[in-house]
């Protein structure tokens, strides 16, 4: 998975498919995400630096990127966790309990005024994920 697909876990999500007949390329989805994961951030970066070598839009910069997305603790980490919960018999619990209390401390904190677009459909994201809305109920 690729950052910018997140679309395709929402597809998968959205199926309904059960989380232990995981397909293959929710798998390897889940495993990328491990794999990218900053864990001195809590967070995973919104473009990897080899985007640098391509033509972009000018805040698709990987050194600024951090700067201009809020260094990444709404977007798109609220929707990865999200997907993460959805589809969490790849994922290390304490890793996904950690993160959930984090991302969640992070937007709950966030005046409103300060919640864009995007961080939103983040959060609901996170928001809809069904392993989520059972384990900790609404905040």
């Amino acid at each position: 998975m690729k950052s910018g697909d997140n679309h395709t876990g929402q597809i998968h999500i959205k199926t309904k498919m059960p989380n232990n007949h995981l397909m293959h390329p929710v798998q390897q989805g889940i495993s990328y995400l491990l794999a990218t994961y900053e864990e001195e951030h809590q967070a995973w970066p919104i473009i990897p630096p080899e985007a640098n070598n391509d033509p972009r839009a000018p805040w698709w910069n990987y050194e600024k990127s951090a700067e201009f997305f809020g260094d990444f603790l709404a977007n798109p980490r609220a929707a990865i966790v999200g997907y993460l919960h959805d589809y969490n018999a790849q994922v290390p619990t304490d890793l996904l309990e950690q993160l959930t209390a984090s991302v969640i401390d992070h937007l709950e904190s966030l005046p409103d005024d300060k919640m864009d677009m995007h961080d939103l459909l983040c959060a609901i994201c996170l928001a809809e994920s069904a392993t989520l809305r059972s384990g900790l109920g609404y905040r």
